[in-house]
């Protein structure tokens, strides 16, 4: 269930090669999830003297509850969900509980080809600066992750579009209870302009009863604070770059007012070619470069303490055009993407440089998602009506809204029929192409089962399965890949952090996305708690940083 090399993959801190030396505590990293027992984060006492603790270093199908001190990456109690992926690609067939001692036991190294070619264009930087770069695991809602540092259970957001039982249909007397809400170009004035056509149009919003029936906007779903919000309120300057409004919205956070400079290039406001998107990711960089240089591009307003932007051209060839083999050699259309994202990180280094930013700043490059499959081979394309119509079978009309990519997630009407929906669903788990089914018990162990916005059931499909409509289409059949699941490769990202200091090392020890926003508060001499979602789940910094850094 682990790796096979003593001392790097697994070990014991009294053997005389361990990295750490005896201790009495582990460190408790996941307070929120039931193996926690309710204990909060922070160290915890388990030998009344200094004892003989193992650890491992746990495949990314693993929840990781507790660690050695300050070592998060050194998993001392973790466990699997039945279904997970464990090593050397076996399923686990029923739960299973890793306390320490299970670093007897063997793990393959899992981390998705793509991420790691990634990350190797862009990581011969200079010595002086360290690059760690690393695979982070998610099932959130990617960007929230990064910008808050907690898991959709946290931040209230784990996919798009969502069901949530508690809003009313846009444009509605709010009568009704129970709305789709998308989180993506579909809700501005004009999605086929690049600039929106000025922004979310509220008409199109679901509405809040109570609230006084008001639309609801993106910022106001978000419940907790963002990076943005706190290094704001530090009276030092916010900016983000995406291709959404509702998407820069959320950075916004609860206030509302987390950004300063909000810019978006609407993805669908380009021709959907390989040379729209890299045009428009041109200007994405363009705009970044004009914030470096202490300017709008009209005028200077001072270099923001915490900025940056999400490209739209990699991820949209990846869909597109693919890989040549399950070694994710990339296509020739990729190979430009790359070749394009690589000399654009060269033209912001070299901005830095030139405006004397660089030796004091951190560089951050990762991703909100993976795709799936890389190997083509593995691609298969199930119509979505396959799940809604197993959940229709059941009772007419049954389903209230299901979403559908490489995950499912399942929202009833009636939430007391949901036994007989996943019994109708794995009567037909072959044709639906499903893995794993979680709901009641299993759930709860990775979403609050309570939420009005958590699904009644979440399917996993099977690596390589994704759900579209008209899956005969022409356009289905050009879609070579999705992204939303809990496999590997939609959960492995690349993570790539840049600052004065090291050499360039590479650190192998899996890792959440959503420690990436209280290492940026520590590296700007901020308290990482002061983010709400830290302190509720004890998001740990990345490895090799402390508060204050």
């Amino acid at each position: 269930m682990v790796g096979r090399h003593r001392n790097t993959d697994y070990g014991t801190n009294d053997h005389k090669e361990s990295l750490y030396p005896p201790e009495n505590y582990v460190q408790l990293i996941r307070p929120a999830h039931p193996l926690s027992a309710g204990f909060p984060a922070g160290n915890f006492k388990l030998y009344k003297t200094s004892g003989v603790l193992a650890w491992s270093i746990v495949p990314p199908g693993a929840e990781v509850i507790a660690s050695i001190p300050n070592q998060p990456q050194h998993g001392t109690f973790s466990g699997y969900e039945q279904g997970a992926m464990m090593a050397n690609d076996h399923i686990a067939p029923a739960r299973r509980l890793l306390p320490d001692g299970c670093h007897a036991f063997p793990r393959p190294d899992r981390r998705g080809s793509h991420a790691l070619r990634f990350c190797s264009r862009v990581g011969a930087e200079p010595s002086g600066r360290q690059q760690r770069g690393q695979v982070a695991r998610r099932f959130d809602a990617g960007l929230l992750s990064l910008a808050t540092g907690g898991s959709g259970a946290a931040t209230g957001l784990i996919y798009s579009p969502f069901y949530d039982r508690d809003l009313s249909p846009p444009g509605s007397d709010c009568s009704t209870r129970g709305s789709v809400y998308y989180v993506d170009e579909k809700w501005v004035k004009d999605m086929k302009r690049e600039d929106s056509g000025g922004g979310i149009d509220p008409s199109k919003l679901p509405r809040d009863a109570s609230k006084g029936c008001t639309p609801v906007y993106p910022h106001q779903l978000v419940r907790v604070n963002t990076v943005f919000e706190v290094v704001k309120a530090a009276g030092r300057r916010t900016a983000w770059i995406d291709q959404h409004d509702m998407y820069n919205d959320l950075l916004n956070g609860p206030s509302g007012k987390g950004l300063d400079d909000s810019r978006t290039l609407e993805r669908k406001g380009v021709p959907q070619t390989l040379e729209g998107f890299v045009g428009q990711d041109s200007r994405r960089v363009e705009l970044l470069l004009n914030q470096i240089r202490d300017s709008t591009g009209t005028q200077r307003v001072g270099v923001p303490a915490v900025f940056g932007m999400g490209l739209i051209s990699f991820g949209a060839v990846q869909k597109s055009h693919g890989y040549k083999d399950g070694d994710a050699t990339p296509s020739e259309a990729l190979k430009k993407t790359l070749d394009f994202v690589d000399d654009s990180i060269g033209r912001i280094v070299g901005e830095l440089k030139s405006q004397k930013l660089y030796d004091s700043t951190v560089i951050v490059l990762t991703a909100k998602h993976g795709q799936s499959p890389i190997d083509v081979k593995q691609r298969r394309v199930i119509d979505r009506n396959v799940i809604r119509s197993a959940v229709n079978s059941v009772a007419p009309g049954l389903l209230a809204h299901a979403s559908l990519d490489s995950i499912g997630l399942v929202y009833l009407k009636d939430r007391s029929r949901t036994n007989e929906v996943v019994a109708a669903l794995r009567a037909r788990a072959g044709e639906a192409g499903i893995l794993k089914i979680y709901a009641g018990e299993q759930l709860e162990l990775l979403l609050p089962t309570k939420d009005s916005r958590t699904p009644d059931i979440l399917i996993q499909p099977v690596l390589g399965a994704f759900y579209t409509d008209n899956a005969d289409s022409d356009a289905a059949r050009r879609l070579l890949a999705e992204h939303g699941g809990m496999i590997d490769e939609d959960t492995n990202v690349p993570l790539l952090v840049s600052f004065p200091g090291a050499k360039s090392t590479i650190n192998r020890a899996p890792v959440q996305v959503s420690q990436v926003a209280p290492t940026i508060l520590a590296a700007l001499g901020l308290d990482p708690k002061a983010l709400r979602a830290v302190e509720i789940e004890g998001t740990p910094l990345l490895p090799g940083f402390r508060a204050n850094h």
